[in-house]
């Protein structure tokens, strides 16, 4: 079950890279990122379709600071109940999004979630000099603020939808978001 799962994800990912590839003016590289290994047959595939996987550890990205980025204070105890926090919630943290900053041999990155579809170009994305992503207008971020009445109010933020980023890596950045 768990290796259907994996392999209905790198079809996912496959038909993401066949839609950049149709869609693109300008051919580029395609990354598949992973914060793990990755079944032969998977890699196997990317590699027929021409796409180069990369793991986190070849973007030097500690995983000591990727806990911390989350919330981890360092010991095993604090490890272990992270983990267990987002394994209660059906899901793994991954260091991905913040590790790809780290690939300083690209100028610019304009990062996909495997579940994204292109149905026309993006190459125009390539041009954007600064850091850019979609807002979720429905999202739960926020702030407690104290009004001038003395009431608490929580203040809803737009969150950022990071399915779509365009970035120019930066290990200062990198580093700076993993502490």
């Amino acid at each position: 079950a768990r290796l259907d799962k994996v392999l209905l994800h790198v079809e996912a990912i496959r038909t993401l890279a066949f839609s950049v590839r149709i869609r693109s003016r300008t051919p580029r590289p395609f990354l598949v990122v992973t914060d793990g290994p990755i079944p032969s047959i998977a890699a196997d595939a990317f590699t027929a379709d021409g796409l180069r996987v990369l793991r986190r550890r070849e973007m030097e990205l500690p995983a000591t600071s990727v806990g911390a980025a989350y919330g981890a204070d360092g010991s095993r105890a604090s490890r272990l109940e992270l983990q267990s926090w987002w394994l209660e919630r059906g899901v793994a943290p991954t260091a991905v999004k913040l590790a790809i900053w780290n690939l300083t041999e690209y100028d610019c990155l304009v990062f996909l979630d495997a579940d994204t579809l292109l149905v026309d170009a993006v190459d125009e994305l390539f041009d954007i000099t600064t850091f850019a992503s979609g807002l979720t207008p429905y999202s739960t971020h926020g702030v407690f603020e104290v009004q001038h009445d003395g009431e608490a109010r929580h203040q809803r933020h737009p969150g950022f939808n990071t399915g779509v980023m365009v970035l120019q890596p930066s290990a200062a950045v990198a580093a700076s978001m993993a502490q």
